[in-house]
């Protein structure tokens, strides 16, 4: 099976030792993603519904890189500093994907330069 790392200049660049996606197969396997700009290199400061907006389209720019798209998503990983803002994270994935939503677990965690939202997810691109 091959695999391909995806690291496309529309998201932000790897912080440390890991590639942003991996497309083996059918499957994209795609890294936490926080709000980063990919133009700017940093965190988009605001509310956890921004944030999450942002990791969310970093997704779907390391998506289509990797030959997928959003709607192909079936499984996502969020890690929120606090829980309390779990509607905000709401919206989010509300204005974003469309039903049937994908699969999900969140979880509360310490993020890395006081981030409030990182979301990870499996794609599946086969037919």
């Amino acid at each position: 099976m091959i695999t391909k790392a995806i690291a496309p200049d529309a998201a932000p660049p790897a912080s440390g030792a890991y590639s942003p996606a991996l497309r083996v197969g059918d499957w994209v396997f795609v890294s936490g993603q926080r709000g980063i700009s990919p133009s700017t290199g940093l965190l988009q400061v605001g509310t956890a519904h921004r944030e999450a907006q942002r990791a969310l389209l970093n997704i779907a720019a390391l998506l289509q890189a990797a030959g997928a798209s959003v709607d192909q998503i079936v499984s996502v990983d969020v890690c929120m500093s606090d829980l309390s803002l779990l509607p905000e994270l709401d919206r989010a994935f509300e204005e974003f994907f469309d039903a049937p939503l994908p699969a999900r677990t969140v979880m509360q965690a310490v993020l890395q330069d006081g981030a409030k939202v990182q979301i990870s997810c499996v794609a599946y691109c086969g037919r």
